[in-house]
C-alpha cells in the first residue's frame, strides 16, 4: 500500500531542473535531521542536504511535507526558498 504522493516538476529543457514534494500521513512519517528553522505559524521546519536534493521537511494538518530541490540549482537561499512556500501552505 503506498503511504505518500510524490509529485516531481522537471523543467522541459533543463532536465537537472528538478522541485519535488512529498507528503504522507503523520503516522507514516520519516524522521530528518538538519538545520531548524520556525515557520510564521510556529511549526518548525529542517532544512537538510543529501547527494543530490537539498531538503526542506515540516508537519502541518496531520500531514508531513518534504519539499526538495536539486543540488545544481539551490545556493545559500535555499533555506528561505523553502520557507516561503512551507508558510504559504
Amino acid at each position: 500500500m503506498n503511504t505518500s504522493l510524490e509529485i516531481m516538476f522537471v523543467h522541459k529543457n533543463i532536465k537537472d531542473h528538478i522541485f519535488k514534494i512529498e507528503i504522507r500521513p503523520l503516522n507514516n512519517k520519516v524522521k530528518f535531521e538538519g538545520e531548524e528553522f520556525l515557520l510564521h505559524d510556529g511549526v518548525l521546519g529542517i532544512y537538510f542536504e543529501s547527494q543530490i536534493f537539498n531538503f526542506f521537511v515540516f508537519e502541518k494538518n496531520n500531514l508531513q511535507y518534504l519539499l526538495g530541490i536539486h543540488k545544481s540549482i539551490a545556493n545559500e537561499e535555499a533555506p528561505d526558498f523553502f520557507i516561503d512556500i512551507a508558510n504559504s501552505i
